[in-house]
């Protein structure tokens, strides 16, 4: 079970990673304004659960970011990286915006580039479990032929 789960979740995380890359390098640059902050409430398993951030609390804030494509027509962006709230953009704040032109509901916020290293990092958890999985199947087989 690890090895399917951690398979899957590498594969996901290294074709998402490859979209970014991708949009990063090939799509059109341009400058959007942080519109609002949204709000996002970490939790844990259970209803009653929450995750405290390095005990700033629950509440976590990610930019919307407003934008305009080439061709005028207005877009938003939600960042995908919710920070507390001492350490988001503040709105009324110029940021770059990455975005295909042939579809602009795909867009990306460069400064989140580091995000990149998040999906790495996604990809080697992923790969731990598969590393596991073959551990315990070795183990379970070896015992067998004994």
């Amino acid at each position: 079970m690890f090895i399917l789960v951690g398979g899957v979740f590498c594969l996901l995380m290294f074709l998402a990673l490859r979209q970014v890359r991708s949009l990063l390098q090939r799509g059109v640059r341009t400058e959007g304004v942080v519109s609002r902050l949204e709000s996002r409430q970490l939790s844990g398993h259970g209803s009653e659960s929450t995750t405290t951030l390095r005990s700033r609390g629950t509440t976590v804030y990610a930019p919307v970011v407003a934008w305009t494509t080439a061709d005028n027509q207005p877009r938003e962006t939600k960042g995908n990286m919710a920070r507390p709230l001492d350490k988001t953009v503040r709105p009324g704040t110029r940021v770059a915006v990455v975005y295909d032109p042939a579809d602009p509901s795909h867009s990306t916020l460069p400064s989140e580039g580091m995000s990149l290293g998040h999906y790495w990092s996604a990809i080697g958890f992923g790969a731990l479990f598969v590393v596991v999985g073959v551990a315990i199947l070795s183990v379970k087989l070896f015992m067998m032929a004994f």
